[in-house]
């Protein structure tokens, strides 16, 4: 009989496939921009940097921690970014969510962004490159 920890793992695997089923897009057309935790939650961010280098700001790991449901040390979820403007982005973490790896996407360029729960209110934010 799987424990109440390998169930809910499951739970949490299942909850990540249907994200990726529903996959909702953010249109970001500005220099910068702070998406909310729920549009980060929607699977993609799609970002027209324009006149200058620009900064995309997370939101802080509390604001992503309540609207996870469920949420737990180990709980995760992935967000494709996409930079089709004309200007190099930096992604910069807030209290709480912290990047890993290089955070300059380039023009044209796009990274999926993988947020893990690693403590109460804390997200590592890990950049994988395509």
């Amino acid at each position: 009989m799987p424990s109440i920890a390998d169930l809910a793992n499951h739970i949490s695997a299942l909850e990540n496939q249907l994200n990726s089923i529903e996959m909702k897009t953010t249109l970001i057309d500005a220099q910068n921009g702070t998406p909310t935790a729920r549009e980060l939650l929607g699977g993609c961010i799609r970002h027209n940097s324009k006149s200058g280098a620009g900064t995309l700001t997370l939101q802080t790991g509390t604001i992503i921690s309540s609207c996870v449901p469920g949420v737990r040390i180990g709980s995760w979820f992935d967000c494709l970014y996409v930079n089709y403007g004309n200007q190099t982005v930096t992604i910069t973490g807030a209290t709480g969510s912290t990047i890993v790896g290089t955070a300059a996407v380039t023009t044209a360029k796009n990274c999926l962004m993988r947020f893990v729960c690693s403590g109460t209110n804390t997200w590592y934010v890990y950049l994988v490159w395509g």
